[in-house]
């Protein structure tokens, strides 16, 4: 019966409607339940977790190496593809005159061929980026002032 044809589509429309049919009772037992005021509660009560210095290298890693090179050099393996390359990070002066508003502001936005992250991103994460690009130059950091030397 059904090596013929009509034994075959009669099998398959059986199977179908049987596919179907748990679709639809899946799809109604998965209907949105309502908020409760407890609900909402424990959603805000739940800790947010923080970003830490060590986050801060592991998105570096993620975000910037690439162009700027595992230490920071301006050497990473999409470098060579820009005119002029990523600024080397290690350059205690040159790292020492760029301000934090202003590192931010890149990472967030972007400048020159850099892309901005700030969509990426949450300002926590770029400030941890910000961090720990600063560890790659090494500068001393004034304690009176609190600005790189």
């Amino acid at each position: 019966m059904f090596f013929d044809g009509t034994g075959m589509g009669k099998l398959f429309l059986l199977i179908a409607g049987l596919l179907s049919g748990g679709q639809i009772a899946t799809s109604r037992q998965a209907s949105p339940t309502p908020l409760t005021a407890s609900a909402v509660s424990t959603a805000r009560s739940s800790p947010v977790p923080r970003v830490t210095a060590t986050d801060g290298e592991k998105l570096y890693r993620n975000y910037c190496a690439v162009c700027h090179g595992a230490e920071g050099k301006g050497d990473g393996p999409a470098a060579s593809s820009f005119d002029p390359p990523p600024p080397d990070l290690t350059d205690a002066e040159r790292m020492q005159q760029l301000t934090d508003e202003r590192m931010l502001e890149v990472l967030s936005s972007g400048s020159g061929a850099m892309t901005g992250f700030g969509s990426m991103l949450t300002a926590e994460e770029l400030d941890a980026v910000a961090e720990y690009t600063r560890t790659l130059s090494e500068a001393p950091v004034d304690e009176s002032s609190g600005e790189a030397h």
